[in-house]
């Protein structure tokens, strides 16, 4: 039986545009809080195989994002702390507004990539689920 958490309250701003120029601070968990990233040794974390996808795939998001900057980030055992910069410089063209990647539009892509390499990484005939999401 798992924990019951609290219903979790959105700390989204009703109303705002996500895809409007700033720092964002995010927390990404992992599923069901699990310790996949790794551990900390002597008061240093220690990416595990898991942690190490996360920490490539958040380091090649402005790759696919060029609107985006990252900024500093940490793994922790069962979560991370990142910043995006997101800096739209002109979001008009002829006219019409460029539509922008919001900030939700760039998370959903890393988890869904980090998903999808931890999933390979497990491997489908391993022990361990391959269901493992972030």
């Amino acid at each position: 039986m798992g924990v019951d958490f609290p219903q979790r309250r959105s700390v989204r701003l009703s109303g705002y545009n996500y895809s409007q120029n700033g720092a964002y601070l995010i927390t990404i968990c992992a599923k069901d809080r699990d310790c996949l990233f790794g551990q900390i040794v002597g008061g240093e974390m220690v990416l595990s195989e898991l942690g190490n996808v996360i920490q490539k795939e958040w380091e090649q998001l402005s790759n696919r994002f060029t609107n985006i900057e990252m900024d500093e980030f940490v793994i922790m055992p069962n979560h991370m702390h990142g910043i995006v910069v997101i800096n739209n410089p002109d979001k008009t063209h002829c006219g019409r507004e460029n539509l922008a990647p919001t900030l939700g539009n760039i998370l959903a892509y890393f988890k869904y990539q980090s998903t999808k390499r931890i999933n390979h990484a497990v491997g489908a005939g391993s022990s361990r689920p391959s269901y493992i999401k972030i």
